[in-house]
């Protein structure tokens, strides 16, 4: 019984993202950015390209990051404790 609420649960968890999806937009063009820059020499413009690339991978890795913690946190106390997972 539990499988089958579980696929159920999925696939329309399916049906609805694949019906609500809709083309992202996507920020502007960051080497652009800094060209439009006034007044910045070529290697401040490469440090803020950079600095743009940087924190595009820290937001993009922060949920595995955080779930990996959290999964890593429970994992620990669920072995520290085995006699409390028994009932």
């Amino acid at each position: 019984m539990r499988m089958k609420m579980l696929k159920i649960t999925l696939a329309i968890l399916f049906v609805f993202l694949v019906l609500e999806c809709k083309a992202a937009s996507a920020c502007p063009n960051c080497r652009d950015a800094t060209k439009a820059t006034p007044g910045a020499s070529t290697e401040s413009q490469f440090r803020e390209a950079q600095a743009f690339n940087r924190s595009i991978y820290v937001m993009a890795g922060m949920p595995f990051i955080l779930l990996g913690g959290f999964s890593l946190a429970f994992y620990r106390m669920s072995r520290s404790n085995p006699s409390s997972a028994n009932g």
